[in-house]
């Protein structure tokens, strides 16, 4: 089973990751994959300083490598693009998210692509997408400590719960008072 772990830049998706993986968990870094494959690599978007990824390419090899292993976690923001069996998208409330994208220097720019995407819930809607609702879930971490987010995680992988069904987060009213 292959379970994409999603979500905008700054919501501990790769901090999660590594204490699943601390966990004995196996775990596929995408930005280290493309790191070592650089035919997934098709160009580099100036503007954004962002690589961009053929990502047709790399779900069939993520398919061809990883379907057959038991359990493995993938770790992107766009991993929810990749064919998993089951998608878990970390939320954090925006104004959160902004402290947190500070902390890491990402330009302004970059900070309000960030932001609005998680207000407007992106990759929620393209998850939902791709999977359908009863594959899809949705953690707010906003508060949580990476233990905690990693319980949650284990709990959606082995009970399937309710509790975190996509939907329950809403962001909309934070654009409002952008205007």
């Amino acid at each position: 089973m292959i379970v994409a772990i999603s979500g905008v830049p700054g919501t501990g998706k790769t901090t999660a990751c590594k204490m699943l993986e601390c966990n004995g968990y196996n775990v596929v870094y995408i930005n280290k994959l493309i790191s070592v494959h650089p035919e997934f690599v098709t160009g580099y978007d100036k503007k954004r300083k962002v690589k961009e990824v053929e990502v047709g390419k790399l779900k069939k090899y993520i398919k061809y490598h990883y379907s057959r292993t038991s359990l493995t976690f993938v770790d992107s923001h766009y991993s929810h693009l990749l064919g998993p069996d089951v998608i878990i998208i970390l939320r954090c409330d925006p104004k959160e998210l902004i402290n947190r994208l500070k902390k890491k220097r990402f330009r302004k720019e970059k900070i309000m692509e960030n932001i609005e995407a998680e207000a407007l819930d992106v990759i929620t809607i393209e998850s939902v997408q791709v999977k359908g609702k009863d594959n899809v879930y949705e953690i707010d971490i906003t508060n949580l400590s990476t233990i905690k987010i990693v319980e949650a995680i284990k709990k959606i992988i082995e009970t399937g719960t309710k509790n975190y069904s996509v939907g329950k987060l809403d962001w909309s009213e934070e654009v409002l008072e952008w205007y």
